[in-house]
């Protein structure tokens, strides 16, 4: 009989403590988070293109026309890149 009350009471701790940690789980989640800055950014961009190659061929599959590139433009298959 004292065992059951004892695991009973440990229960109902339990059940309480897991409600308060939810309340105060509700609570902190219903604040309103505001958050007030500046930020400004500058950036230099240097995309290249620097290397352009074939892909394998298998069967009798053949590339009409040779890539080529420049440092800003490139061309394969006669689609520009």
């Amino acid at each position: 009989m004292h065992r059951s009350k004892r695991k009973r009471n440990i229960i109902i701790f339990s059940l309480v403590g897991v409600l308060l940690c939810m309340v105060v789980g509700y609570a902190a989640f219903q604040t309103r988070l505001e958050i007030k800055g500046t930020s400004k950014v500058t950036s230099n961009w240097d995309i290249r293109i620097t290397n352009v190659t074939d892909g394998t061929s298998t069967g009798q599959a053949e590339n009409a026309i040779k890539p080529s590139y420049t440092a800003l433009t490139g061309n394969y298959g006669g689609k520009s890149l």
